[in-house]
């Protein structure tokens, strides 16, 4: 695995019928996955993006979020998650900025594009009516033939921009996989065959892209939900029984706080992070009393 795009082609040649993803029951093998990248990386070089454009993505959690991000990698292109949040003033700043080629967007996001005059970028639709896949379909299902630096961009993400305007941070391919080989060998984090993990976390956020990439390069599924709902997150827990997840201090005081945690079966979670805030002593006690009685582990 030297790069991004590599990752995929690993599980691919070495565990293909493995489960990558389960979003909404729907479930996504390796195998799947890696065809499915490698199509959309031939339709965006067909669209006219290389080595060194950009793709953004503007939408919610899903199984086509990550096949857009390994499509654009594997097609040279670096990946641009747009925050989901933002007014149409705001995205276009970023766009202005940034430069995309192309822009992958959810019929629910529509709106938030800038209109015109703005000149947008081509765009192609995820919708009931037009789901990712269709738009690649037809393209070959091998890996596009791009000799791709570890040097080269991979992610591009925005700071929140609470200190002036926002900037955007380039990750290169081997800043990435270095990322993740220093997370494999960390001792604390315990990655097991077999693990699974929640994703629940804004995918524009570093947090949530680390910890799920973490988790691929591992060989783990990744259980996905649209956004962060303490409801929905505590039934998925109960239903899908993770052995992962990841918060921030904020979402663990609202899991806790909800109704359900008191009936939520928590057994099958043996690890859960937290980052993006410091934690108050008092929070961090209530999670412990939980680990102590339903099997949770906070790091």
């Amino acid at each position: 695995i030297r790069t991004l795009g590599d990752l995929s082609t690993y599980f691919h040649r070495h565990e293909p019928s493995r489960r990558a993803i389960l979003f909404e029951g729907r479930e996504v093998t390796w195998g799947e996955f890696e065809v499915r990248a490698n199509r959309l990386a031939h339709r965006l070089i067909a669209e006219g993006v290389g080595p060194g454009d950009r793709v953004a993505f503007l939408g919610k959690n899903s199984d086509d979020y990550f096949i857009a991000m390994f499509g654009a990698v594997k097609a040279g292109a670096a990946f641009l998650p747009l925050n989901w949040r933002l007014a149409p003033g705001e995205v276009a700043e970023i766009l202005s900025d940034s430069e995309p080629k192309l822009v992958i967007v959810e019929d629910e996001h529509l709106a938030q594009l800038p209109p015109a005059p703005f000149p947008l970028p081509a765009l192609m639709k995820i919708g009931a009516g037009a789901p990712l896949a269709s738009y690649a379909s037809d393209q070959p299902a091998g890996v596009p033939p791009l000799v791709i630096s570890e040097d080269d961009i991979a992610i591009l993400l925005y700071t929140s921009g609470t200190t002036g305007r926002p900037k955007g941070v380039m990750l290169s391919h081997g800043g990435v996989n270095r990322m993740r080989l220093c997370e494999h060998l960390e001792p604390a984090y315990q990655w097991r065959d077999g693990d699974s993990f929640l994703f629940t976390l804004p995918n524009f956020h570093l947090l949530g892209i680390g910890l799920s990439l973490q988790c691929l390069y591992n060989g783990l599924s990744l259980t996905i939900l649209r956004r962060f709902d303490p409801a929905e997150s505590l039934a998925a827990i109960s239903r899908e029984h993770p052995t992962l997840l990841v918060l921030t201090p904020t979402m663990i005081q609202m899991l806790l706080d909800h109704p359900d945690a008191a009936t939520t079966d928590f057994s099958s979670l043996r690890l859960t992070m937290y980052a993006g805030s410091p934690i108050s002593l008092g929070l961090i006690k209530r999670a412990i009393v939980l680990n102590l009685d339903k099997g949770w582990y906070v790091y």
